[in-house]
């Protein structure tokens, strides 16, 4: 039993393989994980994740067990891998029990989704363990996440945020906007005539309209397919207080100003 603050995984091949596990399927579930307590302690942190994963103790002993710790990465000494750990394993049992009860992010979902694709194909069972905590990956599970990943709703409406990252390798034409508030990104597919102004909105606040598409219980988007993009200017060309002193002289007509103010204060009273 792993203690509370690592994770034991049990990955079990199988026997069409001899019980012998493809190295791809080892190293691409210990990355969904490490994906997952990444995206988990940076949800704790409200920021960027705190800890790293090492490798305590691997054995190959018919299944292969890797047991993980948590330490604080960089030069951080204070470690919160108990709550890491907790949450982790939390996520998976709301999972599990077909009981999940909060938007758990399109991102953290999406690699549930990659962590739970293998089983029942080339691995036999998947099992996850720290503390007094244990989940089996089945195919049940396979299925409830990629339920949780499927659209559940969808609206035309607009959304705002730093526009960065544009992919258009092999066709894919999509950027992703970080909002000031809300979801950390969001994805937005767009249409090849709106490559020039993707391009020319890099690096710049945007306001993105089109089909916004919606997960199980998201309060935001996931994804938009863009209809268009409104650049706005960077911060440096936006006007100061002192630019905007004495803009419009005639906006009180012939009161001044503290007379004008009254007014409007008598009219709310």
């Amino acid at each position: 039993m792993a203690t509370d603050d690592k994770i034991t995984v049990t990955i079990e091949a199988d026997k069409a393989f001899e019980g012998h596990l493809r190295l791809s399927d080892f190293l691409a579930t210990l990355k969904s994980l490490n994906r997952l307590v990444n995206k988990v302690d940076a949800q704790i942190s409200e920021g960027k994740a705190q800890h790293e994963l090492r490798v305590t103790r691997l054995s190959h002993n018919s299944p292969i067990v890797a047991e993980l710790a948590l330490s604080p990465s960089g030069s951080r000494k204070v470690s919160d891998a108990r709550a890491v750990t907790a949450r982790t394993l939390g996520v998976l049992k709301q999972v599990q029990s077909a009981n999940v009860r909060e938007y758990l992010g399109f991102d953290l979902v999406k690699t549930l989704v990659d962590l739970a694709k293998p089983v029942g194909k080339r691995i036999r069972r998947l099992v996850f363990e720290s503390g007094k905590e244990t989940v089996d990956i089945d195919e049940s599970f396979a299925d409830r996440v990629r339920d949780l990943a499927r659209t559940e709703d969808e609206c035309f409406g607009e959304f705002e945020g730093k526009l960065e990252q544009i992919n258009i390798h092999g066709g894919a034409n999509t950027f992703r906007i970080y909002p000031y508030a809300g979801p950390t990104s969001v994805v937005c597919k767009f249409r090849d005539k709106e490559l020039s102004k993707a391009k020319e909105a890099i690096g710049l606040h945007v306001c993105v309209f089109g089909l916004m598409k919606f997960q199980p219980m998201a309060n935001w988007p996931h994804e938009i397919i863009v209809d268009d993009i409104e650049i706005y200017p960077p911060e440096s060309e936006l006007p100061s207080f002192e630019n905007l002193r004495g803009i419009a002289p005639e906006a009180t007509s012939d009161l001044s100003s503290e007379e004008f103010v009254r007014r409007l204060r008598d009219e709310w009273a």
